[in-house]
């Protein structure tokens, strides 16, 4: 991870080989001429690209068998067909997916398990049939945005359906965040409300508090319709 000369976060897009493919530019605050502060290179390729926030960074970088299967994974994925299984794996048992980096980055800091971050919901059915064949014994869990503003405008839900659709591919389980109305739609709002309240104490109470909030996410149903 590393920054540029204007404070922007720099997140790099790799495939299941390591390789970098593109860069996404987080702003440190949105322009205030309104545009966008999250940017892509123009151009640069994104479907089946991921980020890690934990350990698996520095696995795929550094194991030669997860290297070699992981780019027949890709290539695989890329074309639609079979995804192969590895022939040496991570000892993960669960891991989890999430569309953007903040929200993976608070998963991460309060649970401590690998987080896969997909960047957007159109990514993470691809990015998740990539993951089922880097690691076929692992619990893929979904950690799905709850688009409620979006549904109350439009009538539907990308986020939840996104995430689902992901699950189901990945054969893994799809988990939302529970939010008063009006409080956010992903796990990185719901960190930060668990945080408020006891911002004044020092800061490993703050990370345990979120990180109870956030793994109870897990047994919350489905909200009611």
């Amino acid at each position: 991870m590393r920054f540029d000369a204007g404070g922007a976060l720099l997140v790099p897009l790799r495939d299941a080989a390591g390789e970098l493919w593109n860069v996404q530019t987080i702003k440190p605050a949105r322009p205030a001429d309104g545009g966008p502060d999250k940017l892509f290179l123009k151009g640069g390729r994104k479907s089946g690209l991921m980020h890690w926030c934990g350990p698996e960074t520095e696995l795929i970088n550094s194991v030669s068998g997860i290297i070699t299967t992981g780019d027949k994974c890709q290539k695989a994925a890329d074309s639609g067909g079979e995804i192969p299984h590895l022939t040496k794996t991570v000892g993960i048992d669960v891991l989890l997916l999430a569309e953007g980096y903040a929200t993976a980055a608070s998963l991460h800091e309060a649970t401590g398990r690998p987080v896969c971050v997909a960047f957007d919901a159109g990514n993470l059915a691809p990015v998740a049939r990539v993951l089922r064949g880097r690691f076929p014994d692992a619990l893929i869990v979904v950690r799905g945005d709850d688009d409620r503003d979006t549904e109350a405008r439009t009538g539907r839900n990308p986020g939840r359906a996104k995430a689902t659709e992901a699950a189901k591919l990945a054969r893994g389980v799809a988990v939302f965040p529970v939010l008063p109305d009006g409080a956010g739609s992903d796990f990185n709002d719901m960190h930060a409300a668990a945080c408020r309240p006891c911002a004044r104490e020092r800061r490993g109470r703050d990370t345990g508090r979120a990180g109870h909030a956030i793994e109870r996410g897990d047994t919350y149903p489905a909200r009611s319709r």
